[in-house]
C-alpha cells in the first residue's frame, strides 16, 4: 500500500491541507517547529485508525464544528494496481462516519467498527504494528525495543500477521473433532448394518423369487382367460341392451307418429270442409247496382226559393215601414195645422216656410203610405206560393236521398259478396296445395309407422334371455375376482421378497460405502493431524519468525554498520527460566567491542541509532514478505539527539534502503539533512493556520 494522496479539512491547525504525493517516492517535510509538519501524519494516523495526538475532539480545529480526512492508496492485486480511498469524519456532537472505496466501489461495512476492521485487513497491521514498524511518530522511535520481551513477540506476531494461524490451527482442530466424530458415528451405523445383514442368503432369495414368478404367470393366464370370457358375456349383455332401448326408443317413436297421424287427419278434414264452403262462395251472384240519383232536380226548386224568400222579406219590411208611417201621418197633420200662418203675416216670415215644408211632407208621407199598402196585398200569395215551392223541395229531396240509400246498399252488398268470393278464391288457391302436401305427409307418415312397428316386433322377438345371461355375467366376474385375489396375493409375495432383497443389497452396497468413508476419514484426519501440528505456534509462525529475525538481525546490524561507533545485535525469541524451561519472548542483545550490553544499558544516542536499525529492518522485511503491505516509510524526526555526523549517516542508510519502498517520508528541520531528498514539502503558518505547499 502506497500512499498517493492526504486530504484534510479543519484538522488540528489545517483549515485546509491536500498533499498530492503521485510520483513522489522520498519526500522531506520541512518547518519550523509547531507550524503543523507533525499533523499530517496525525491526519493518516486518525483517517486510518482514529488514533491522534489526543482525544478526538481536540483533533477538530479551534471554532470549527467538524473535521474530515481522506488518504488515497495505491494498492496491487494480482499484479494489477488499484486505487484505496480512507475517509473518516467528525462532528462535534460525536457524530462519525467512515468510508472505503475501492477503484470506484464502495466497500463500507455496515458498521464503524467492521470497516475500521476492515481497513486494518486492508493495511496488513493494526496501528500499534504500523507505529512499530513503517511508521514512526515524533518522540516514539522505540516503539519495539521499549516493550517487555514478551510484548515485543506479540507486536512481531501482529506485524507479520501470524495470529491468522492460530485461526488456522483452531479451524484444523475443529475438522479434526467433526472427523472423529463422524468415524465413530460410522463405525457405529456399520455394526448396525452387518447386524441386520446377519446370514442373508441371495440364492435362497432369487430361487423363491422364481418360484412365485411361476406361480403368478399362471395365475396371470387364468385370470385372463375369466376375464375375456366376463368381457364376451358384457359384450352379449350390452347389445341386448343397446336392442331393449331401441324398442324402447321405436315405442316412442310410433306413439309420436300416431298423434302426428291424428294431426293429419284433422288438418285434412279441415282444409276439405274449408275447401267445400269457399267453393260455394266462390258462386255467389253479384247483383247490379243502381244509378246514384243526381241533385238537377233539387237544385232550380232551391233557387227559386231563395229568390222567393228574398221578395218575402222585402214586402215583410215594407209592411213594418207601412205601419210606423202610419203612426207619423197624425203627429206630422198636427204640427201642419199647428204652423198655419197668421192672417196678414208677410209671404217671407218663418210660419210661412214652415207650414209649407210641412204640408209637403205630409203629402209625401201619404203616398209612400199607400204605395206601401198596395204591396202588403201581395204577401199572402207570395206566402202561399212558397209554401208549394217548399213542399216540392221536400218531395224531391226524399226522393233523392231514398234513390242514394238504395244505391249505397245495393253497393254495400256487392262489395261484401265480391270480397267474400275473392277471399275464397284466395283460400282455394292456398288451400289445394296445402291439402295435397298433408294428404302426401299422412302417407309418409303410415308408411314410416308400418316400418317401425315391424321393426319394433323384431327386436320383441329376440332368442337372447337377458336373466340368463345376468346370472352368467355375475358368475364370471366372481370367477375373474377370486383369480385377482389369488394373483395378488402372489404379487405382494413377490414384492416382499423384492423388497427385502433391494434392502439388503442396499444395506450391503451401504456398509461397503461406510467402510469406504471410514478409510478415507482415517487418511483425511491423519492429514488434519499432521496440520494442526503445523498451524500450532510452535510449527509454521515459530518457523516464519525464526526465518524472518535472522533476516531482521542482518539488516538491523547492515544499518548499524553505516552508523557512527561500531555496534551489532543479536535476536533471541526463547528465554530459559528458573525451572529449566523456555518462554517465548523476544531479547534484544547489543554487542559493542566483542562485549554484550544490555539495551537498558544504553545512552540515549546509542538507544536511538539501535531503535532507528530495528525500525529501518523491520519496515524493509515487513514490506517484502506480507501481503497487502504498507511499503511506505514515514519518518517524523528521525534523527534524534544524533549529531552531523550520526545525521550524515541516518540520511546515507535512506539512500541506502529507498529501493526497498515505494515511497519514504521523513519529517525534520534540519536544512542539511533535508536537501539530501529529491522532493520536499514546505509546511508553513500564518495567523495560526498552517499550509503545506509541494515544491
Amino acid at each position: 500500500m502506497r500512499l498517493l494522496e492526504v486530504e484534510a479539512t479543519d484538522f488540528l491547525s489545517y483549515r485546509h491541507l491536500l498533499v498530492d504525493l503521485t510520483g513522489v517516492h522520498q519526500l522531506a517535510v520541512v518547518g519550523k517547529n509547531g507550524h503543523g509538519k507533525s499533523a499530517i501524519l496525525d491526519a493518516i494516523l486518525w483517517c486510518l485508525f482514529a488514533k491522534g495526538r489526543g482525544p478526538t475532539d481536540e483533533m477538530i480545529r479551534e471554532g470549527c464544528q467538524s473535521t474530515y480526512v481522506r488518504t488515497l492508496w495505491e494498492r496491487t492485486v494480482d499484479g494489477q494496481p488499484t486505487q484505496v480511498s480512507i475517509t473518516r469524519s467528525r462532528t462535534s456532537s460525536d457524530e462519525s462516519s467512515l468510508a472505503v472505496v475501492i477503484d470506484g466501489e464502495v466497500k463500507t461495512k455496515s458498521k464503524i467498527p467492521l470497516t475500521q476492521a476492515y481497513i486494518e485487513v486492508l493495511m496488513g497491521m493494526g496501528p500499534k504494528a504500523m507505529m512499530a514498524g513503517p511508521i514512526m511518530v515524533q518522540g516514539d522511535s522505540a516503539a519495539l525495543l521499549d516493550a517487555l520481551p514478551a510484548a515485543r513477540k506479540d507486536l512481531l506476531v501482529e506485524l507479520f500477521q501470524l495470529d491468522r494461524w492460530e485461526g488456522y490451527h483452531e479451524e484444523a482442530k475443529r475438522q479434526r473433532k467433526g472427523i472423529s466424530v463422524r468415524q465413530d458415528l460410522r463405525s457405529n451405523e456399520l455394526v448396525q448394518l452387518e447386524s441386520e445383514l446377519g446370514d442373508y442368503d441371495e440364492l435362497s432369495v432369487l430361487r423363491e423369487l422364481q418360484t412365485l414368478h411361476a406361480q403368478l404367470a399362471d395365475q396371470g393366464r387364468a385370470l385372463e382367460a375369466a376375464t375375456e370370457e366376463a368381457m364376451e358375456l358384457r359384450s352379449k349383455a350390452a347389445i341386448l341392451q343397446e336392442r331393449a332401448k331401441r324398442a324402447q326408443a321405436l315405442s316412442a317413436e310410433i306413439e309420436a307418429l300416431l298423434e302426428q297421424m291424428g294431426e293429419l287427419a284433422a288438418d285434412n278434414t279441415r282444409l276439405v270442409q274449408g275447401i267445400d264452403r269457399a267453393t260455394s262462395v266462390s258462386k255467389f251472384q253479384i247483383p247490379d247496382i243502381p244509378p246514384e240519383p243526381s241533385d238537377a232536380a233539387v237544385i232550380p226548386i232551391r233557387v227559386e226559393m231563395t229568390a222567393l224568400d228574398a221578395s218575402l222579406s222585402e214586402l215583410r219590411s215594407a209592411v213594418s215601414t207601412f205601419g210606423i208611417i202610419r203612426q207619423q201621418i197624425p203627429a206630422l197633420a198636427s204640427r201642419a195645422s199647428a204652423s198655419s200662418p197668421c192672417v196678414g203675416d208677410p209671404p217671407g216670415c218663418q210660419y210661412v216656410i214652415a207650414a209649407a215644408a210641412a204640408a209637403k211632407d205630409l203629402a209625401e208621407l201619404r203616398d209612400r203610405c199607400d204605395a206601401l199598402e198596395a204591396k202588403a196585398d201581395e204577401l199572402p200569395a207570395l206566402e202561399a206560393s212558397r209554401l208549394i215551392l217548399e213542399k216540392s223541395l221536400a218531395a224531391e229531396e226524399r226522393r233523392v236521398k231514398e234513390g242514394r240509400s238504395e244505391h249505397y246498399r245495393v253497393a254495400t252488398e256487392a262489395a261484401s259478396l265480391t270480397a267474400q268470393r275473392d277471399s275464397a278464391l284466395a283460400y282455394l288457391a292456398e288451400a289445394e296445395p296445402q291439402l295435397k302436401t298433408v294428404q302426401k305427409r299422412m302417407k309418409a307418415v303410415e308408411l314410416d309407422h308400418r316400418k317401425r312397428t315391424k321393426e319394433r316386433l323384431q327386436l320383441t322377438q329376440d332368442e337372447w334371455s337377458m336373466a340368463d345371461l345376468a346370472s352368467k355375467i355375475t358368475e364370471s366376474t366372481a370367477a375373474a375376482k377370486l383369480m385377482q385375489e389369488h394373483k395378488d396375493v402372489t404379487q405382494r409375495a413377490i414384492s416382499a421378497t423384492e423388497h427385502h432383497q433391494a434392502r439388503m443389497s442396499k444395506l450391503k452396497q451401504q456398509g461397503d460405502t461406510l467402510a469406504a468413508e471410514i478409510a478415507a476419514g482415517d487418511g483425511e484426519g491423519a492429514t488434519l493431524d499432521i496440520l494442526i501440528k503445523a498451524f500450532h505456534r510452535d510449527g509454521i509462525p515459530t518457523l516464519i519468525l525464526e526465518t524472518a529475525l535472522p533476516e531482521i538481525e542482518a539488516r538491523a546490524n547492515d544499518v548499524l554498520s553505516r552508523l557512527p561507533d561500531d555496534y551489532s545485535i543479536r535476536l533471541d525469541t526463547k528465554a530459559a527460566t528458573k525451572t529449566g524451561t523456555f518462554k517465548d519472548e523476544l531479547n534484544v542483545t547489543v554487542l559493542t567491542g566483542g562485549r554484550e550490553r544490555p539495551y537498558r544499558m544504553l545512552s540515549g544516542g546509542q538507544r536511538f541509532r539501535v531503535d532507528f536499525a530495528m525500525r529501518i529492518a523491520l519496515a524493509a522485511v515487513i514490506a517484502s514478505r506480507v501481503e497487502a503491505t504498507v511499503d511506505t516509510l514515514w519518518l517524523d524526526e528521525p534523527l534524534g539527539p544524533l549529531d552531523r555526523e550520526g545525521q550524515e549517516a541516518v540520511a546515507d542508510t535512506l539512500a541506502a534502503v529507498s529501493d526497498e519502498f515505494g515511497l519514504i517520508v521523513v519529517v525534520s528541520h534540519v536544512a542539511d539533512f533535508n536537501d539530501r531528498f529529491e522532493s520536499k514539502l514546505a509546511v508553513t503558518m500564518e495567523d495560526g493556520e498552517s499550509y503545506a505547499v509541494l515544491a
